[in-house]
Order: structure tokens, then C-alpha cells, then sequence
């Protein structure tokens, strides 16, 4: 897969493909060395105030090369900072991303595709289906809120099908959701590969749907973007001066029985650049401390960077002997 980097872009349009669904078309002329699979997305860097920067991902939709011109669509729900960012989003406004992210693409051995989703998925799945030859056959099973957020781009296109659900029950439909569609006799698990992706509840039920009728766990990519009731947990401010990491750090996570590992001895592939250290907690997950040329390379502006339970924590410093000192000093 492309190797992530950071990329300084600007706001080309800003376009509401349906009501709830605004695409920002981002350009630049280092979008020339761009790269990316289907599927894949931008982490874009969003100033939160004068606390620093947020992180918040985005699925590319389209990317055309020779205009130096890229998608994303953006579910306008919620008033998280990336939400915020995307209604005042005009042309000219400057942001930094890194990318491209995440290793779901499609499946190069699959005889055939299926989708699902809440709206979350709709520019993934479609993004996705628009790469396949027109021979492959592909199904989407997709849920927005009402009639007037579909769109319609795939339809054209025979061996390519999209049934639409609606998350309100004021519309009629078939009963039983996504899970009852993809679960129907017809969704067979015969040389197909699926992509599941949305709201974690959701994504876990049409997981278990599908293992149910036989699905193998290889023929499954799954992908939870969001949870209901925690906006964008897990996601920390990124402070600009390391005095300021204390109640930062204690606000989001605190780590606990760190042990360091391998300073000082990691390098980073493409570069060679001196990763840092690393410091592992008895729960499996761990602290990487970014010495100042790595954090450049991932795009931290100094601090803390995307904080989650279950994946790796960024953190950034002058000097990685600082770090590791100030991390102790929370145990």
C-alpha cells in the first residue's frame, strides 16, 4: 500500500451532494506524487482553538490525478471539531492531511463485492465500486436517513446494484434493516468478499449476520467509524508545548506500569530516521515517543497525537529523553 505522509492542501469547492453529505474538494500541486487505493482515507489536521489540533479521518471518494483535484465526502452529523471545520469550509482555506490511511481496499481475488453500511459507508463503498471492472459484480446494501440522501452515481452501471435504507421510520421499506438484507438467501458467500463499515453496533451485527450464513472471517473487511453516544472518543487534543501534555494526557488516558523497549534502536523504513522509544503497558498497548524528524514525517505539530485504547499513542518531544521522563513521571 502507498506509504502515508503529510500534504499541505487548500479548499478548491465545497459541494452538498445531498443534504446531510458535503463534499470538499482539496487541491494542491504536491497532490502530483499522490497516491493511493480505493478505500483508503486523509487524516486532516484541524486547529482546535490555541489548545492545538485534532485529527479526524475522512474516506477519499474520488481523486483525479491530472487536475491535482481530491474528494472527500463528509456525513454532516454531530458537532465535533471536523464537523465544525466542514460547514465553515471555503475555497481557499488551508488544511494539512496525512495520508493516504487504512488497509481496507478491495479484494483482488473476490469473484464478486458486497457493501454495507450506515451513511458513513456511502463514500468508501462507492469509491470502491467505481474502481471495479465493469464485469465484477458488485451489491451495496446502504442506510441513510431518508430518501433525499441517496445518491444515485452507481446506478448506471448493470453488474453494479444499490438498495437504499432508511434509518428513520417514517419512510417504507423492507423489514429488518441491513442485517435482514444481508442475510437474505441471495447474498450467498460463494466467492464474495464484503466490506462492513459505520457505527460500531452496526458493523458488529452485520459482522455476526454474516458469519452466521457461513461467511468466513478472511471474507469479511469490517471497519467501525463512529460510536453512538461517544463523539469521537479516544481522539485528544494535539497541545503545542510539552508543559502543557499533564492535563492533556490526564484528561484522555493515563498510562500505567510502563516498561521501555527498544530505544532508541527503531528506525523508520523510508527515512532510517530514529524512531525514538517506545514504552509498553501490561495491557498490550503502548507509547511511542517521536523524536522531532519522525513527528515531521507523521505530521504531529509537537504533543500528543491520536490517542485510542487499542492502538498505538504518538507522542512527540525535543528531546525523546524528555518524553520518557515525563511519561514516568504519570505512572
Amino acid at each position: 500500500m502507498p506509504e502515508p505522509r503529510s500534504w499541505p492542501l487548500v479548499v478548491a469547492s465545497v459541494q452538498d451532494v445531498t443534504p446531510d453529505m458535503r463534499r470538499i474538494r482539496l487541491t494542491s500541486p504536491t497532490l502530483e506524487a499522490f497516491d493511493y487505493l480505493p478505500g483508503q482515507d486523509m487524516a486532516l489536521g484541524i486547529l482546535v482553538d490555541a489548545r492545538g489540533m485534532v485529527r479526524r479521518r475522512y474516506t477519499i471518494r474520488r481523486f483525479d490525478h491530472d487536475r491535482r483535484l481530491l474528494d472527500l465526502d463528509i456525513v454532516m452529523h454531530g458537532d465535533g471539531p471536523g464537523i465544525r471545520w466542514a460547514r465553515a469550509a471555503h475555497p481557499g482555506v488551508a488544511i494539512e492531511a496525512i495520508g493516504p490511511r487504512g488497509k481496507i481496499s478491495l479484494a483482488a481475488d473476490a469473484g464478486w463485492h458486497l457493501f454495507a453500511g450506515d451513511a458513513t459507508a456511502v463514500p468508501g463503498s462507492f469509491a470502491m465500486m467505481e474502481a471495479l471492472p465493469g464485469r465484477v459484480r458488485a451489491r451495496a446494501y446502504l442506510e441513510v436517513e431518508g430518501p433525499d440522501e441517496r445518491q444515485l452515481e452507481i446506478v448506471s452501471e448493470p453488474n453494479k446494484t444499490v438498495s437504499w435504507r432508511y434509518a428513520s421510520d417514517r419512510y417504507e421499506q423492507p423489514p429488518g434493516g441491513l442485517v435482514a438484507a444481508v442475510s437474505a438467501p441471495e447474498v450467498s458467500s460463494v466467492g464474495g468478499h464484503a466490506y462492513l463499515a459505520g457505527e460500531v453496533a452496526l458493523v458488529s451485527g452485520l459482522k455476526a449476520a454474516l458469519l452466521a450464513r457461513g461467511w468466513g472471517a478472511d471474507q469479511i473487511s469490517a471497519k467501525a467509524y463512529w460510536n453512538r453516544g461517544r463523539p469521537n472518543a479516544g481522539h485528544c487534543f494535539v497541545p503545542q508545548r510539552l508543559d502543557r501534555w499533564r492535563d492533556q494526557m490526564n484528561s484522555c488516558a493515563r498510562p500505567d506500569s510502563l516498561r521501555e523497549t527498544n530505544a532508541g534502536s527503531q528506525r523508520f523504513p523510508e527515512t532510517g530516521s530514529r524512531l525514538g522509544a517506545r514504552l509498553l503497558r501490561d495491557d498490550g498497548t503502548y507509547w511511542q515517543i517521536l523524536s522531532p524528524e519522525m513527528a515531521a514525517v507523521f505530521g504531529s505539530v509537537g504533543g500528543i497525537g491520536s490517542i485510542q485504547r487499542s492502538t498505538p499513542r504518538w507522542l512527540q518531544a525535543d528531546k525523546v529523553e524528555s518524553a520518557v521522563k515525563y511519561v514516568r513521571s504519570l505512572e
